[in-house]
C-alpha cells in the first residue's frame, strides 16, 4: 500500500467478514513507528445505516515521539478522509 510517499507491507492477521478485520504493518519505508496495528469495524445499526471505525495502535519511535502531536493530527485527518471516501463510495454504489 502506498499512501502519499509512506510506502508500507501489512498482514492481515483478523478477518471477520462483512465486520471487523485488523491489519498490521510488517514494514514501512519512514522510520515513524516501530510497531502499528490497525482494526476496522462495520456495524449494522438500522436498515440503511452503517458505522464504520477504526482504531490504531502503534509505538512510535523517537523521531515520531519529537513530532507526535502534529502527526497524530495529520494521519488522523489523512485516515478520516480515506474512511469518509469510502462511505461516499459505498453510498454511490447502492444509487440506482
Amino acid at each position: 500500500m502506498v499512501l502519499k510517499g509512506l510506502a508500507v507491507r501489512e498482514r492481515l492477521i483478523h478477518w471477520q467478514p462483512s465486520e471487523r478485520f485488523v491489519i498490521a504493518f510488517e514494514t514501512i519505508n519512514v522510520p515513524l513507528v516501530s510497531r502499528l496495528v490497525e482494526d476496522f469495524r462495520v456495524e449494522a445499526l438500522a436498515p440503511g445505516r452503517t458505522r464504520a471505525s477504526r482504531r490504531v495502535y502503534y509505538t512510535p519511535r523517537l523521531a515520531m515521539r519529537l513530532v507526535h502531536p502534529i502527526a497524530r493530527a495529520v494521519f488522523g485527518s489523512m485516515f478520516g478522509r480515506s474512511l469518509a471516501a469510502l462511505g461516499e463510495r459505498v453510498v454511490a454504489t447502492r444509487s440506482p
